[in-house]
C-alpha cells in the first residue's frame, strides 16, 4: 500500500505586491508602498491545508531623504536583498499569502536606511503560481 506524503516540496516565485512597514514611538514612521520583487524560494505543502513558504528576492524599496536620515538629497528607488517567509491557503487554483520579510540595502546606504533589517508584512494573491500541471490528476493521485 502506498501512503501519500504528508508534505510535499515545492520550488516556486511568488510576487508580493505591496508592502507595510510598522513604525515605532521613535524617528520610524509606519510605511505603506507598491512594490516589485523576484525571486525564488521552496514551498512547504501540509496535505493542501496549508503551505509554509521560504524564500529570497531582489526587491525595489523607495529611499528619500527621510528615510536615509538626510544621506541623499533626493528619492529614488534601491535594489534590497529580502529574504520571506509567508502562509499559503490554496482555493482550488488560486492562493492568498500573509508574507513576512525584511529588506537589506547594501553599503552606505543600508547603513543609513531606517528600515534596514526591520521587518515589513505583506499580501499576495496567486494563480497556479506553485503547481505545474500536465493534466488532469486521478483521484488516485491526489494528495489530500
Amino acid at each position: 500500500e502506498i501512503v501519500p506524503s504528508r508534505v510535499t516540496i515545492e520550488f516556486g516565485t511568488v510576487t508580493i505586491p505591496s508592502k507595510i512597514r510598522p513604525g515605532n514611538k521613535d524617528n520610524v514612521p509606519l510605511d505603506f508602498y507598491g512594490n516589485f520583487n523576484a525571486g525564488v524560494g521552496l514551498n512547504f505543502k501540509f496535505r493542501n491545508l496549508l503551505s509554509v513558504y521560504s524564500g529570497i528576492s531582489i526587491t525595489s524599496v523607495p529611499v528619500d531623504s527621510e528615510t536615509t536620515n538626510g544621506n541623499i538629497t533626493s528619492a529614488t528607488n534601491a535594489a534590497a536583498l529580502t529574504p520571506t517567509f509567508g502562509l499559503i491557503k490554496e482555493l482550488g487554483n488560486v492562493q492568498l499569502g500573509l508574507f513576512l520579510g525584511l529588506d537589506y540595502l547594501s553599503r552606505d546606504l543600508g547603513k543609513n536606511w531606517i528600515y534596514q533589517g526591520r521587518r515589513w508584512f505583506g499580501f499576495g494573491v496567486g494563480f497556479d503560481i506553485f503547481s505545474i500541471s500536465s493534466g488532469k490528476e486521478s483521484d488516485d493521485d491526489q494528495q489530500f
